[in-house]
């Protein structure tokens, strides 16, 4: 139920006349390997230094993957549809504030996953 009455605050969003921006999260299509992140941590036998190397791969992961969006957010950013963009590594997503013209290309864009 509740995803229904989301995507029509959505579709009502993207349809409306506003410009106003509105915060919106952006997940990413592109998650890193469970069993290569866990290769790559399995030879180190300290739980600090396992947990440094499973860390920096996920933000290694995250900057790659996102490089690109951020970069088209930001130009997005210079025609003011676009403010406030803030990387997640941990989840590999993005939070903006965005306009409905925007929000409505992200929901294409093939690295989004939503």
């Amino acid at each position: 139920m509740f995803q229904n009455i989301a995507d029509m605050e959505l579709q009502a969003l993207i349809n409306g006349k506003s410009n106003e921006k509105v915060t919106i999260n952006i997940v990413l299509n592109s998650r890193p390997d469970p069993v290569t992140l866990k290769s790559k941590a399995t030879f180190a036998r300290d739980v600090v230094l396992k947990r440094d190397i499973i860390v920096n791969e996920l933000k290694s992961h995250s900057a790659n993957t996102q490089q690109k969006l951020i970069a088209e957010l930001r130009m997005a950013e210079k025609a003011g549809q676009v403010s406030e963009i803030s990387s997640h590594w941990i989840s590999n997503s993005i939070t903006c504030k965005a306009t409905p013209l925007i929000v409505k290309e992200l929901l294409s864009h093939p690295d989004v996953l939503y």
